[in-house]
């Protein structure tokens, strides 16, 4: 099989998954311009906001300068009682 052959074969295997990374990406792309980089537990993170709420927030986990792990908090009802007034600026 030739090197061609090789890569588009390892393509076809992961198009589903990248089309799952791209389709989350896009979706989450629309947030960026309400995403405050905030400290979560201690750890960097981001909270992306919109008409005052939050609608998601992220934290990251962070190992010899990488990125390790990412923890996402989407739950309407846990985001409702987490303090953001920092934030808003409040």
């Amino acid at each position: 099989m030739s090197e061609k052959e090789v890569l588009a074969q390892r393509f076809e295997e992961h198009r589903s998954h990248l089309r799952a990374v791209a389709s989350q990406a896009i979706t989450f792309a629309r947030f960026a311009e309400a995403a405050h980089a905030v400290l979560v537990n201690g750890v960097p993170g981001v909270v992306a906001m919109a008409e005052g709420r939050a609608l998601s927030v992220m934290a990251f986990t962070v190992q010899d300068g990488r990125i390790t792990a990412l923890d996402i908090l989407t739950d309407p009802e846990r985001l409702a009682r987490i303090d953001l007034s920092v934030v808003r600026g409040g």
